[in-house]
C-alpha cells in the first residue's frame, strides 16, 4: 500500500492527520489554518514594549531585544566586581576551558578561510614575523637538544634598545632585525638573553652555525679572494 502524502500542495511530506503533515497540523491546531505562517516565539508584543519600564521578557520585537542588551550592559557595568569575579571562577574550571576549546575547533572547521586570513594578516606583523622566527629557533633547539631558557619580549626589547635597533655586526639600521645565537646552538650554545644579539637578515644567513672568530675569517678570506 502507498504512503499517503500531505494534501498541500507542494509539500509531499508523509501523512500525519486530517490528510496534512504533522507541520500543517501542528499550524493548524495553533492558529485554525494549516497553511499560516508559524507564530513567533515568545508572547506576543504588548503596547508600550520596548523601553526598560516596558521590558517583557520573551517578546521578539526588535525593540524589546534591544532593551534585553541595554539592560544587560548596564547591569554589567553597574555590578563590574561581581562581574569579573564570577568570570573569572568561570573560566578558571577545566569545563570551560574544554568547552571553549571544542566551540573554537567546531568554528576554526566550519570557516577555515576565515582563520587562514587571520593568520596570514598576523604573520605579515612585525610581532608575527618575530614569533614565526622564534618558533624556528625553539625547534632548532630541540633538535640539538640545546638548553632553553625564557626570552620574554621585553627582554629580547631591552636588548634591541641596547643597540639601538641596529644589527650588532654591521650597524644596519633599515632592516628587520632576527635573533642570532652568539654560539650557535649547532655548536652547543643555549637559547639565552645572553647568548643572543639583534642581527640582520643577510648577517645571520651568512653566519650560519659558525663561531664569530670563524664567520670574521670567512669573510676576509672571502675579501681578499675577489
Amino acid at each position: 500500500m502507498a504512503e499517503r502524502t500531505c494534501s498541500i500542495d507542494g509539500c509531499g511530506t508523509q501523512h500525519y492527520a486530517r490528510d496534512w503533515c504533522s507541520k500543517h497540523y501542528q499550524r493548524w491546531k495553533a492558529t485554525g489554518d494549516p497553511v499560516s505562517p508559524p507564530r513567533p516565539k515568545g508572547p506576543p508584543p504588548v503596547a508600550g514594549c520596548g523601553t526598560v519600564a516596558a521590558y517583557t521578557r520573551g517578546c521578539r520585537c526588535d525593540d524589546c531585544r534591544a532593551a534585553s542588551r541595554d539592560r544587560k550592559r548596564r547591569y554589567r557595568e553597574e555590578h563590574a566586581d561581581t562581574h569579573r569575579a564570577y568570570r573569572a571562577a568561570t573560566e578558571s574550571t577545566e569545563e570551560y576551558r574544554l568547552r571553549m576549546a571544542a566551540r573554537k575547533k567546531a568554528d576554526r572547521e566550519a570557516n577555515p578561510d576565515k582563520y587562514r586570513r587571520r593568520l596570514a594578516d598576523y604573520n605579515a606583523t612585525e610581532a608575527g614575523r618575530q614569533n614565526r622566527h622564534l618558533r624556528k629557533l625553539r625547534r632548532r633547539a630541540r633538535e640539538f637538544d640545546a638548553e632553553m631558557c625564557v626570552v620574554t619580549a621585553a627582554d629580547w626589547q631591552r636588548l634591541l634598545d641596547q643597540y639601538r635597533h641596529c644589527c650588532a655586526y654591521c650597524g644596519a639600521s633599515d632592516r628587520p632585525l632576527t635573533r642570532e645565537h652568539i654560539i650557535p646552538l649547532a655548536r652547543g650554545g643555549r637559547h639565552s638573553i645572553g647568548n643572543l644579539l639583534p642581527v640582520c637578515g643577510s648577517c645571520n644567513y651568512s653566519k650560519a652555525d659558525r663561531l664569530l672568530v670563524e664567520w670574521r675569517a670567512w669573510k676576509q678570506a672571502i675579501a681578499a679572494a675577489s
